[in-house]
């Protein structure tokens, strides 16, 4: 009976560790959400402007080390970031095309230099600009038919 219960303990660790915490962000996103976790507060895009090609990005890494591209409401971005332990990360540099941006692509390009740590579970990545404060991504092909988290 005991070997039943640690191999139970086993499994569920092995199941969480695998579909949950993930020590690198490579995917293509979309930013679907600013979030405040404090106050419970959303501001999530409408669900028929998710897929107009805008606010996807492409992050690619080893697990150290890693490059962003990708489109805001009306430019190209890219960058390069560090993964550190405890989920940390660090946008070294960051850049692109600026012409009329505007709105959420505003936000996004002043609130990637600010992020500091990030949460990847299986279809969600969070990056964090406060302790609180965070924009939300869903996988680039997965975001149909999704409904706002609300």
């Amino acid at each position: 009976m005991k070997g039943i219960a640690t191999l139970f303990i086993v499994l569920i660790t092995t199941i969480y560790t695998q579909n949950f915490e993930k020590q690198n962000l490579t995917g293509h996103w979309t930013l679907i959400c600013h979030e405040n976790l404090d106050t419970n507060q959303r501001d999530c895009r409408p669900q028929e402007e998710r897929h107009n090609g805008r606010l996807t990005f492409e992050f690619s890494d080893d697990g150290k080390q890693g490059e962003i591209r990708g489109r805001t409401t009306s430019n190209s971005v890219f960058g390069t970031y560090e993964l550190g332990e405890n989920q940390a990360i660090e946008v070294k540099k960051f850049g692109g095309t600026k012409v009329l941006e505007r709105g959420w692509g505003k936000d996004f390009s002043r609130k990637i230099k600010q992020v500091s740590s990030y949460e990847h579970y299986s279809d969600t990545l969070r990056l964090f600009y406060d302790s609180s404060k965070c924009m939300t991504f869903v996988p680039h092909h997965a975001d149909k038919g999704m409904k706002n988290p609300e």
